[in-house]
């Protein structure tokens, strides 16, 4: 249920702040033969490169412990649902009963 009121305000969200934003002139001109999806990703690759030369010591290890961060936390939502559903019986559905009691006595 939260995902989905998530997904509706951060929908409606999105839309006014598309919409608010300024018309800007092309600052680039992808190069010849190449399609603006392969020029973004060209563009991403010299943007990692650098970041990677400039600061060698810690930003690409905050970046990398980021991504393997959001990962975890986003399969530890589903794992959890999974394996409550798979230990407390499949006859009623007592995860959400789960989730309450824990919510409630912090």
């Amino acid at each position: 249920m939260s995902q989905a009121i998530n997904s509706v305000v951060g929908g409606v969200f999105f839309y006014y702040s598309w919409k608010s934003l300024e018309s800007v002139k092309q600052r680039r001109v992808p190069a010849e033969g190449r399609s603006l999806l392969t020029e973004g990703l060209v563009q991403t690759m010299t943007t990692i490169k650098n970041i990677n030369k400039s600061y060698r010591k810690g930003t690409k290890w905050c970046f990398l412990a980021l991504t393997f961060a959001a990962a975890a936390a986003n399969a530890f939502t589903i794992l959890v649902v999974v394996y409550l559903g798979e230990h407390l019986g499949p006859n009623h559905n007592p995860v959400p009963t789960f989730f309450f009691q824990f919510s409630e006595s912090d």
